[in-house]
């Protein structure tokens, strides 16, 4: 199954993004990345003071539609 997460940070800016890994783990990967400079949109984001939340499972066939869905209809 699909998870699709948001990473909100200690600002309240937030990241929707999907992912088969925990949670856990792909905020980890989030934070390697920017501390990498990897190009995602979440390294505006406070990583180190962030939080991040599962929003949702879904097929994978359904994820793509199911993450901008929730990017449509969250403030980000």
């Amino acid at each position: 199954m699909m998870k699709i997460y948001c990473i909100t940070d200690i600002n309240g800016n937030k990241y929707i993004g999907k992912t088969i890994d925990t949670l856990r783990h792909r905020l980890q990967q989030h934070i390697c990345h920017k501390k990498c400079n990897h190009g995602c949109s979440s390294k505006f984001l406070d990583l180190d003071n962030s939080t991040i939340e599962l929003l949702e499972t879904c097929n994978e066939c359904d994820a793509k539609y199911r993450e901008q869905y929730w990017k449509d209809n969250t403030i980000c």
